[in-house]
């Protein structure tokens, strides 16, 4: 069978079988076989179209200019693939070959150097490369850190550098699970391998310095005198360093103490590895017999210890033989004793079978039990805090203060109380009260038909007429707003105006005096103690021949007090007020 090549414009090619079945019709194309008949006469071939079959008209034979080659996409070097929309080239400066230098570049690095160039999308736990094998069993991966691993038991880290063979999460620069060899180790000096209780290895190096004496270990180094002769071995004694004399080597039969103790004097000795370990934070003062722990500064008592410096760590904890807590304290200073004592240290507040709490100094939970009893005699309910008298009492017998829920002798739903221990047959005077519903009460009147008390409030004086006040009432800035003495005068607090000072004035308090000037009979006083409700009362205080108070008119913030008739000259006038 024939075969005829046709290339397009683009120099890309496309090889036919060429058949000849016929003498008439058109050409036909049919997968890769183009058949023309074997017409008589001369044909005419154009190459009009890209696609489509060969057509034969009259002598004209059409075949399209197919395509399959054309211009490659992108830059010189970048690897053609099929792109969007299907049957189109396309190329990318990620994957690219480099002909000349033999390089195939992926993620376009910046400097390629090797046959095979990856660069990573810049995650550093994004996986760069992986390799598999038929399976898709991984054979090697390299991450954009540079941690590689190879199979399951080769894993470098490269963030830490650290390698594990047959760990996957290394902890030291080398960590093999598993057995070792070494072999060609270099050096002049001999040396073993030691390993701590983590599995480190180090390096423990021989040294043969001197002829006799003790064998030494330090920073290390394990120096083995070379003794001379024959050496006859004894194993005199329990404790001390082993000694050569002339040729017989004595170790003690160490019974597990003896040795050198670690630190400085006064350090309470550990084991540490097999070894002695000791710490300035764990001492025993013999002299003062004292024990100091955590190496307090100024230790005074048998025992001192030091804390971390975190408020809310624990100091000092102590238990029982079933480890149930005793006695702890934090570093902040906060004390528990058991459950049922709790001292906050930071804010002075002390908790009795409660936490401190926020609510007060002393919070206390009586558990069916009486809160906190200061008692000679008399026997008060249950939930309640009690000061009863009694012969040698702190108080006298006629005197007693009490809080409880509930009843409490006959005084049925009383919150707060004072009253006298007893009276009559019934139980005690009610002096003040105040019960669940707020309801507050001072005295009490006949009750069962007994006269108790008639007097809603007494105050009484300390007895003397020379200014001692028998009551006294203070705003929150210790300013006195009402004060009553013993000789029975009753002070409030005023503004007085100074003679000379005339006209509208602001007066911000209960009472005070203002001065009307000559010929006028109205003054506006700005006081915001006034509302358009207040009862205002008002005086004339000098002897004016025509001035008197016609009225007094309150607003909101202010008052206007007005005269009958113009004042004849200076005239004071005094002022309280009612609200």
């Amino acid at each position: 069978m024939a075969r005829i090549e046709l290339s397009n414009i683009g120099g890309g090619g496309t090889t036919l079988s060429l058949t000849t079945t016929g003498t008439s019709g058109a050409s036909t194309l049919a997968g890769s076989v183009l058949n023309i008949p074997i017409y008589q006469g001369q044909l005419t071939l154009t190459t009009t179209g890209t696609s489509g079959a060969a057509t034969l008209v009259g002598d004209t034979l059409n075949i399209p200019q197919y395509s399959g080659g054309g211009t490659p996409a992108g830059s010189a070097g970048q690897i053609q693939f099929n792109s969007t929309p299907a049957g189109s080239f396309a190329a990318s400066a990620n994957l690219a070959w480099d002909n000349s230098a033999v390089q195939l570049n992926i993620g376009a690095p910046s400097s390629p150097t090797g046959t095979l160039n990856v660069k990573g999308s810049g995650t550093l736990t994004t996986v760069n490369t992986r390799l598999t094998d038929s399976g898709n069993t991984e054979l090697v991966k390299v991450l954009d850190n540079g941690s590689t691993n190879i199979g399951a038991n080769f894993n470098w880290d490269n963030v830490n550098s650290r390698l594990g063979l047959g760990t996957s999460t290394p902890n030291q620069t080398l960590e093999v699970s598993g057995a070792m060899r070494l072999t060609g180790t270099a050096g002049t000096a001999a040396f073993m391998l030691g390993r701590n209780s983590a599995g480190d290895v180090s390096t423990v190096t021989l040294g043969t310095t001197g002829t006799s004496g003790a064998a030494t270990l330090s920073a290390n180094v394990l120096n083995i005198p070379q003794y001379q002769g024959a050496l006859t071995l004894t194993t005199s004694g329990t404790s001390g360093a082993a000694t050569l004399v002339g040729n017989t080597l004595n170790i003690p039969q160490y019974s597990g103490g003896g040795g050198t103790p670690a630190g400085s004097t006064g350090e309470i000795q550990y084991n540490n590895a097999g070894a002695f370990g000791a710490s300035s934070n764990l001492a025993w003062d013999n002299s003062n017999v004292r024990l100091n722990v955590g190496a307090p500064s100024s230790p005074t008592g048998r025992l001192n210890v030091k804390g971390s410096g975190t408020l809310t760590t624990v100091n000092t904890r102590l238990t029982n033989s079933g480890d149930t807590e005793l006695f702890k304290v934090l570093d902040n200073g906060n004390t528990n004793i058991g459950t049922g004592f709790n001292w906050d240290n930071a804010n002075n507040r002390l908790g009795i079978n409660s936490a401190a709490g926020t609510s007060g100094r002393v919070i206390i939970t009586s558990n069916g039990q009486r809160n906190l009893v200061i008692n000679s005699t008399g026997n008060e309910a249950t939930g309640s805090v009690l000061f009863t008298g009694g012969d040698n009492a702190f108080f006298s017998a006629e005197e007693s203060f009490y809080v409880c829920i509930d009843a409490d002798n006959n005084q049925t739903n009383r919150v707060f109380g004072i009253k006298s221990n007893t009276y009559g047959s019934v139980g005690g005077r009610n002096l003040f009260s105040v019960d669940e519903s707020g309801n507050t009460t001072v005295g009490e009147v006949s009750t069962a038909g007994e006269y108790r008390m008639s007097i809603a409030l007494r105050v009484t004086g300390l007895g003397s007429a020379g200014g001692k006040n028998t009551l006294l009432i203070q705003n929150s800035g210790s300013n006195e707003l009402m004060k009553i003495e013993d000789n029975g005068k009753i002070t409030y607090r005023a503004t007085n105006t100074a003679a000379g000072t005339t006209g509208a004035q602001t007066i911000d308090r209960p009472s005070g005096t203002v001065n009307f000037l000559n010929g006028t009979s109205a003054l506006v006083v700005t006081n915001s103690l006034c509302t358009t409700s207040s009862i205002v009362f008002a005086t004339v205080r000098t002897n004016d021949a025509t001035a008197y108070i016609k009225n007094v008119v309150p607003a909101a913030g202010s008052f206007t007090i007005n005269l009958g008739a113009n004042a004849t000259a200076e005239t004071s006038v005094g002022f309280f007020i009612i609200n």
